[in-house]
């Protein structure tokens, strides 16, 4: 999983926390403001001192593939600053490939399943015009084609999601921030 944050700048170094069986060291409180017009030193505002506190980011992320397989590209490293959309790495897409192949060849074999079922609802519909079959026939026939239609259906929303899923083998950051 990689994370992803946007938290505010400041100096690097010279600053520790201290160590959890330590106490806090001495925070310098600012003298309280005067609101009166003319009061004080105009124009001055306490801009130094030591101060402890805690950096949390604006922004937090974390990430990870919709999907399992082999990381093929990791385009960012451990603190590197990132666009939103910019690519962070990609899961090899060879599976998924194969099951939008795979779905390809249902939805070709439900479609040419569907052609055949038809036909033969047409031929048996003359057959019953003339009074060579029954209606039961028919019916049967009916419910064949009804059948193949259902199965193209799923075939396409087949090769739908697949098509979809080999679209998510890349993982993009949602925000702008440091990884």
């Amino acid at each position: 999983l990689f994370s992803v944050q946007v938290a505010c700048g400041g100096e690097e170094g010279g600053t520790t926390l201290p160590a959890p069986d330590q106490s806090a060291p001495e925070i310098p409180v600012p003298a309280p403001a005067d609101d009166k017009p003319g009061a004080g030193k105009a124009g001055k505002v306490a801009t130094e001192g030591r101060y402890v506190g805690r950096v949390l980011p604006r922004e937090s992320a974390e990430l990870g593939p919709k999907m399992s397989g082999t990381l093929t590209a990791v385009s960012v490293d451990e603190g590197d600053m990132v666009k939103k959309g910019q690519v962070l790495f990609r899961v090899s897409p060879g599976t998924m490939r194969l099951q939008v192949d795979s779905a390809a060849a249902a939805l070709e074999g439900a479609t040419l399943a569907r052609d055949e079922a038809q036909r033969e609802l047409e031929r048996q519909q003359k057959l019953a015009a003339k009074g060579s079959v029954s209606n039961v026939v028919v019916e049967r026939t009916q419910a064949n084609y009804d059948s193949a239609m259902n199965a193209v259906e799923r075939a396409q929303v087949g090769v739908s999601m697949s098509k979809r899923a080999l679209g998510d083998t890349s993982v993009t950051s949602p925000i702008r921030g440091v990884v």
